[in-house]
């Protein structure tokens, strides 16, 4: 994570973690969040892939004291590779050749899949209100990617890419991850408009799983460091939940 955005989350943290101030009886809430980011990968990821999308949805639970405890997943995609690692492959005109002599077609792409723990915080605009508020989230997870190999014409007439030998291919690379989300959310009084737009941080410390790349000829055993940043936007469907003592006049919630 660059060091501007790292010094940004340690000067918020104290902030978050010890405001306190009294927003009367501000009811709880569950949030389904669903979403859509534009990511740049950065790292070791970058060497592979260019630009990303993922899509996703995360459960929220909002406290009266306006405390977040979530749970997020998203499946990340793109169809840009920078890595060809069928070259060893094909023939001198970029083609593989069959078993029967066609020419065998294929497709490259980028598929992955992001899940997390979050816990954050939403810090009203205006004391005592929730309409406008900045969301700041952290959460700890697992990160996984790999390069699909789609097969166009007949996978059975391609032997060099059935079963194992593909997996020898696709680059197959997860493990632990950490992510960070900092961005704006506007949760409308009539519960018909409610958006949320930030920037999203997610850093991965990953492994190849297939531990042989048959593109290269040789083991890949090191730790990676695998970076995505993005832009997440989405609309946000809230559930409320009213104690028995709240009442409406108390809630001073818009």
């Amino acid at each position: 994570m660059p060091k501007p955005l790292i010094f940004l989350f340690l000067l918020a943290l104290p902030y978050i973690l010890f405001s306190q101030e009294k927003e009367g009886k501000a009811p709880s809430a569950i949030f389904v969040d669903l979403a859509y980011t534009f990511q740049m990968p950065e790292g070791n990821m970058k060497e592979n892939f260019g630009l990303n999308s993922s899509i996703g949805s995360r459960i929220s639970f909002l406290s009266p004291n306006n405390w977040i405890f979530a749970i997020n997943g998203e499946w990340i995609f793109s169809d840009e590779i920078k890595t060809d690692v069928l070259a060893l492959l094909r023939s001198p005109n970029g083609n593989l050749i069959e078993r029967t002599g066609r020419m065998g077609l294929t497709q490259l792409g980028e598929r992955g899949f992001h899940f997390s723990a979050q816990i954050g915080k939403l810090i009203p605009f205006k004391k005592g209100k929730r309409d406008h508020c900045l969301e700041i989230r952290l959460g700890a997870g697992y990160l996984q990617h790999w390069i699909r190999i789609r097969l166009l014409g007949y996978p059975e007439d391609l032997p060099q890419l059935n079963g194992d030998y593909l997996k020898g291919y696709d680059r197959m690379t997860s493990g632990p991850a950490l992510s960070q989300y900092i961005g704006y959310r506007f949760l409308s009084k009539y519960k018909l408009i409610n958006l949320f737009i930030g920037l999203d941080f997610i850093e991965g410390f990953t492994y190849n799983r297939r531990y042989w790349n048959f593109d290269t000829l040789q083991a890949d055993t090191q730790l990676k460091f695998d970076i995505l940043l993005g832009v997440r936007a989405g609309f946000c469907i809230p559930f409320y939940i009213m104690g028995k003592n709240t009442r409406t006049e108390d809630l001073k919630f818009y």
